[in-house]
């Protein structure tokens, strides 16, 4: 079992702690993305990507419509078409990408793998495998553009 670093508590626009496993270049670079998203992203927004898992819409190229922090939409790019509300609720904002990988550094996840945009902070490419012991749990996303709207 992996020793857990002490707590990490830094105050960027509001409180964020988190818990710091044997890897501290994790948090080190979420908090900074995180900053540099907080000075420089936008509430309302889109996001060009793809997922990387074993899901309906893996690999697909999608424009993720994000309004006040909350994705309000899902369309993929090949086809113009919107993915049912029901399918589109996996697809996460900017913020809520940040949410999982301050949940897999917290819970030890087996491999983290994370580039950020060296302007914006967001996200560019996520890799998380939650466990080696489980096959398909994996998760990933590709952001080729965030748009403001």
């Amino acid at each position: 079992m992996r020793l857990l670093a002490p707590v990490l508590a830094l105050t960027l626009s509001g409180c964020l702690a988190l818990v710091a496993p044997e890897g501290p270049s994790n948090i080190r670079d979420l908090v900074a993305a995180r900053a540099r998203w907080n000075l420089r992203g936008a509430a309302n927004y889109t996001i060009r990507g793809s997922t990387n898992c074993f899901c309906v819409y893996g690999g697909q190229v999608v424009d993720v419509a994000v309004t006040n922090g909350v994705v309000t939409g899902v369309t993929l790019v090949a086809t113009n078409t919107a993915v049912p509300s029901e399918l589109a609720a996996g697809f996460r904002s900017v913020e809520q990408l940040f949410d999982v990988i301050d949940e897999a550094i917290r819970k030890d996840a087996q491999r983290i793998e994370v580039e950020y945009d060296s302007d914006r902070g967001f996200p560019t490419r996520l890799w998380i495998d939650w466990s080696d012991r489980i096959a398909d749990e994996e998760y990933g996303f590709n952001i080729t553009a965030v748009t403001v709207r």
